[in-house]
């Protein structure tokens, strides 16, 4: 069962008429019903991309360093 969210807040930002024609054309073209969902969708998955690729880095860094392969951070040390 899909779960039906109420959007009950909002954001205002300006553009020019030029950038909203490029948004609301980039909307239709991604199937997207409405140019609040697509921007919705590109300021929530951007956010989740960014969060999973440092945490992806961070997970290796930290692997590395425990393993003894990271010779930057074991310099760091001295």
């Amino acid at each position: 069962m899909e779960e039906t969210l109420v959007s009950n807040k909002s954001i205002f930002v300006r553009v020019t008429k030029n950038q909203h024609e490029r948004i609301k054309n980039n909307a239709e073209a991604k199937g997207f019903k409405s140019v609040s969902a697509y921007v919705r969708s590109l300021t929530l998955e951007h956010d989740l991309s960014f969060e999973r690729k440092f945490n992806e880095l961070y997970t290796k860094v930290i692997a590395g360093e425990l393993k003894g392969k990271n010779p930057n951070l074991a310099e760091s040390s001295e």
